[in-house]
């Protein structure tokens, strides 16, 4: 209960501030928030500590473990005045309303949610009898550099190799795999971490988002950026050694 913001214009000062004391003091709480005026700020759901504002400069939110503001909008939303802002907490969204442009919501992810787009999917069944699956977990935020590619259901102690590219394709048994690539155009390999599938047959990659590989080397993401991710690895067929590939996910960064 001691724990309070408050908003108003960032222009002359800071747009947001926060006691930790009931209000006996207030500090500046607008690292990353652009010199605009905050209309409103709600805390999201499951308790999360994160903060959401709408301003006349869009929508924001404020990650609770940096301080740090980042833009909701991405390409998606409405580049316009965000009047209020609310947390619905049955469906873990927080939703704004907009200056002629309606009303928008905003899905937040619980911890350890996957979240991105799915596709390609079931992968080629492998020698486990299983189709080998990759999901994203983290943050679809660039700012919060936090972003995992798990792949999963792989034959145990087999090797993986994970891609990632900016555009889809569909390419069946590229190279005599028997499964299919679901990645095109510039496509980079993350070399250096190839790794195990171990007896769990998962395989855990932490992607940074400030060096994902391309075939000229390595670039940052970008906000409003779809990047998608598959894992190459190996397999057997009667015994005989082959490669497979898992489906594959992709991801708008925001």
């Amino acid at each position: 209960p001691d724990h309070a913001f408050v908003c108003g214009s960032g222009y002359s000062g800071p747009g947001v501030r926060e006691s930790t004391d009931g209000g006996v003091t207030w500090a500046p709480a607008s690292t990353g928030l652009p010199a605009t005026l905050v209309y409103d700020v709600t805390w999201g759901p499951n308790q999360s500590g994160d903060l959401f504002a709408a301003t006349e400069a869009g929508a924001w939110r404020r990650d609770a473990a940096t301080g740090q503001w980042s833009n909701l909008m991405g390409t998606a939303a409405p580049a316009t005045t965000y009047w209020s802002v609310e947390t619905v907490e049955a469906s873990n969204r927080v939703r704004f309303g907009t200056y002629g442009r309606g009303v928008w919501g905003f899905e937040v992810l619980a911890p350890g949610q996957p979240f991105g787009d799915r596709y390609c999917t079931p992968g080629v069944l492998n020698a486990a009898g299983l189709n080998g699956r990759v999901e994203l977990t983290g943050s679809p935020y660039v700012a919060d550099l936090d972003l995992t590619l798990t792949a999963r259901a792989l034959p145990a102690n087999t090797f993986g190799l994970a891609l990632a590219s900016r555009e889809t394709g569909f390419v069946a048994g590229p190279g005599s795999s028997v499964g299919n690539l679901c990645l095109g155009g510039d496509i980079g390999r993350f070399n250096a971490q190839i790794q195990s599938s171990g007896p769990a047959g998962e395989i855990v990659i932490d992607v940074d988002l400030t060096a994902l590989p391309q075939p000229t080397g390595f670039v940052a993401a970008q906000a409003g950026q779809t990047w998608n991710f598959q894992l190459w690895y190996r397999d057997t067929v009667l015994g005989f050694p082959v490669s497979n590939m898992t489906d594959a996910v992709g991801v708008l960064m925001r």
